[in-house]
């Protein structure tokens, strides 16, 4: 995900991760908010959406909202795909209105990526790619697994060079038959690639 192009119109403010493991199904939520910082202004947020299962984005449960307009939720927005079709889809999602330079924005995507996640070992990725000299103010990662937990999670940095490993994540706490996962950051890089490795 690393060497793809960078975003360079919108600046990232807060951004959120939150993917549900269910036996071999992962559910994903992304929540961005920030302004415009392009002169010629913004119409869409752009996501990279990847798996080891291929779904033809024709079938691909996938669909999105402009939070800043519609906080409630009530009006989906089904994002468009931006070149091929393949193992990873770079996605569209328009805003309600476009955007003029400084205006903000806040914007959130769900997907819903069934049969890409096996029992053993396997990893989530949630990655940063905002081409920008000023960090990030705040960004968080929230994972669930339901009733297959993990016997471990640990959280390497793969952004450039070898993978590098930073900890040992603990679970937050259980609920039902869910237990959950809290990763949180304050003033991250905006070009980060973080891998959440573990075994069911």
């Amino acid at each position: 995900n690393i060497i793809k192009k960078p975003n360079k119109s919108l600046k990232i403010q807060e951004g959120t991760h939150f993917a549900r493991v269910e036996g071999n199904d992962l559910t994903l939520y992304f929540e961005y908010s920030g302004y415009c910082k392009n002169r010629k202004g913004e119409n869409g947020f752009v996501f990279s959406i990847g798996g080891d299962v291929n779904i033809p984005f024709d079938k691909l449960v996938c669909y999105g909202f402009d939070l800043l307009n519609d906080p409630h939720k009530t009006h989906k927005i089904k994002p468009f795909l931006i070149k091929h079709d393949g193992l990873t889809k770079k996605l569209k999602l328009p805003f309600n209105n476009s955007l003029s330079k400084d205006d903000q924005f806040h914007i959130a995507l769900f997907c819903e990526l069934p049969r890409c996640i096996k029992l053993g070992k396997d990893y989530i990725t949630a990655t940063l790619f905002y081409k920008d000299a000023l960090k990030i103010k705040r960004f968080s990662v929230f994972l669930e697994f339901v009733r297959n937990h993990p016997k471990w999670v640990r959280i390497y940095d793969v952004t450039s060079g070898d993978p590098r490993l930073i900890k040992d994540l603990r679970p937050k706490y259980q609920q039902g038959v869910s237990v959950y996962y809290e990763d949180k950051y304050k003033n991250i890089e905006s070009e980060k690639a973080l891998v959440y490795f573990f075994e069911r």
